[in-house]
């Protein structure tokens, strides 16, 4: 996804506060394959993860599953 620096900032420090994460854009409504299941960023995942309660508290319980992200065709 092509955001503007401070938007991606913001929306990191938001996600962070809310001690969530950002959803992967190819998994939203409007993000081409409407019929996927959301699906946390995997960039967040990978740069913020271990700053994200919510993404510590899923490891505790288990972890994720990773999935090969959605494609259009």
């Amino acid at each position: 996804m092509h955001l503007e620096p401070s938007r991606r900032n913001a929306m990191v420090a938001e996600a962070l506060a809310n001690n969530s994460w950002i959803i992967c854009h190819k998994t939203l409504p409007y993000g081409g394959t409407p019929a996927a299941r959301q699906a946390v960023c995997r960039g967040f995942y990978d740069i913020h993860g271990r700053d994200s309660a919510g993404i510590r508290i899923v490891h505790a319980f288990g972890g994720f599953t990773e999935v090969t992200p959605p494609t259009t065709a």
